[in-house]
């Protein structure tokens, strides 16, 4: 599928069509997530990500407010991994808010943009595997049709879990970009090393600490307000 200009194209899938806009998967079919999906796209992430750094001069956007922290996402930030960081942090605060732990999660498609977005529904859902990381590959694909999210890239605030090592070897997502380590679970060198060369059939080109201070803080303000709660 190419996208040239503003318009609808219609992407077949083995679950039936999905619709792109401007090459972002802007919908997903009802009924087969085991959630509610809202709207995937705000209209600062309906565009890719080259046209909404032209756009978004004034600078800084706010979303909303929190005790977790104002959700702040700069477009004039210049290295993507730094904005798409944001962007996962954005998923973070809204899980804090459902009184899940903290933990938000995009896939980004070279070609399409975002198409992906998620955060930690463990507590909702009664579900020990609804992690970001894990419902965020689930949506990525059914977006483009398939399993192999080949050419994306997968940000998380935290350390995957080796549950969440094991689905992005899965995936075939080729690269990973992670906020805060996890000393007590993280899969990625902290506990273990699930992503060492040669170890698996699959490669992952992994990326630690970006914004961790961010993300850490995150974790750190969502466990001591429930320490104060039970106090």
């Amino acid at each position: 599928m190419t996208c040239g200009r503003p318009g609808d194209a219609v992407r077949s899938s083995p679950r039936g069509p999905l619709t792109a806009r401007c090459g972002n998967f802007s919908r997903v079919p009802r009924g087969l997530l085991p959630f509610e999906v809202e709207p995937w796209y705000t209209h600062d992430l309906r565009r890719p990500l080259a046209i909404e750094l032209a756009i978004c001069k004034s600078g800084v956007q706010r979303t909303h407010d929190s005790i977790w922290g104002d959700v702040h996402v700069s477009y004039l930030e210049e290295d993507p991994d730094r904005l798409h960081m944001q962007l996962a942090l954005r998923e973070a605060r809204a899980a804090a808010e459902l009184g899940e732990v903290p933990v938000g999660a995009i896939v980004i498609h070279p070609e399409y943009g975002i198409v992906a977005k998620a955060s930690n529904r463990k507590e909702t859902l009664r579900d020990a595997s609804a992690h970001a990381e894990i419902l965020a590959i689930g949506q990525a694909s059914i977006a483009l049709g398939g399993w192999r999210l080949e050419g994306c890239t997968l940000y998380v605030t935290l350390e995957p879990c080796p549950m969440c090592a094991g689905a992005i070897i899965q995936s075939r997502i080729p690269r990973l970009v992670f906020g805060a380590h996890d000393p007590k679970a993280g899969a990625v060198g902290s506990v273990v090393q699930l992503l060492e060369p040669g170890l698996f059939n699959h490669e992952v080109v992994w990326q630690g600490g970006v914004l961790a201070e961010q993300c850490g803080e995150v974790l750190s303000a969502f466990f001591r307000e429930k320490r104060e709660r039970k106090s």
